[in-house]
This record gives C-alpha cells, structure tokens and sequence, in this order.
C-alpha cells in the first residue's frame, strides 16, 4: 500500500474532481487570504487614512469638549456615549468594508463559488480534542503561529 505522504504522480481524473468538489473539497490558501487582508487593509488606510484621522480627531475633540453643564448633567452622557461611538463606527466602515470585501473574495480567485451541503453535515469522527491539541502543538502550528505574528 502506497504511503499517503508521497506526491501523487498522476493528474486526478475529471470524475474525481467533480467528487471532491461535491464534498467541498476545493483549493483554499490561508497565505492567499491573509495576504489579500492586510494589502487591501493598508491600502485602504493608505488612501483613505487622512480622511479617516480627521474624522476620529474630529470626534475625540467633540467628545472631550464639554460645557459645565453637560459635564455634571448624568442623563446625557449615555446619548453621548451611543452617539460617539455611532459616529466612530460610521468613521471606520470605510476601511472595515474593504477588508471585508477583501476576505470575501481572495478565496474565490482559486477555488470559485462552491455551495455543497455535504460540506456542512456535521464530521464527529473530527472532534477528537487530543487530535485537536496535537495539531495545535505541532511544528507546523508554531510555524503558522511564527507567520501569523510576522
């Protein structure tokens, strides 16, 4: 019986394609995503960064800026509160949205659109918590972690 660690010497066959593809089973790379985040992330506060500061900057003189009133008023600073953080989330939703754009698609550029319901059922033969602990622990893990924090 051939080993399952030996690269594979032949092109899989249509059929099998199609298989794997029902399963769910399509190319998907983590590097591809990660890399598409953080270019798209900075890009984005790249080009729209200054827009982005003065907006915050704006905000955090407008929160910090209090007449006496307002300051010994207790029932307005709960408004105040929902409206700053309002305002600093439409602030972001600039920058938010285009990396979220970019998590959506980088997984499409390889592997396409694949709705398989077979992929969501449930795998209890999977939820092995040692396995699971293993796989975490392992060099491969340290090494992914290693790239992660790079």
């Amino acid at each position: 019986m051939a080993d399952l660690d030996q690269e594979r010497t032949e092109q899989p066959t249509p059929k099998r394609l199609e298989e794997a593809r029902k399963r769910g089973q399509v190319p998907r790379s983590t590097d591809l995503n990660a890399a598409a985040v953080v270019m798209v992330a900075s890009a984005g506060l790249y080009f729209l960064g200054s827009s982005f500061a003065g907006d915050l900057l704006e905000l955090m003189r407008s929160g910090l800026t209090l007449s006496r009133e307002e300051a010994l008023d207790e029932n307005s600073i709960l408004p105040a509160l929902h409206a700053t953080m309002l305002h600093a989330l439409l602030a972001c939703v600039p920058v938010l949205g285009l990396t979220l754009l970019a998590a959506l698609l980088a997984p499409l550029t390889i592997g396409g659109w694949n709705i398989s319901s077979e992929a969501l059922m449930p795998q209890f033969s999977r939820l092995n918590p040692a396995a699971g602990f293993k796989r975490m622990f392992s060099a491969r893990g340290l090494v992914e972690l290693a790239k992660a924090f790079a």
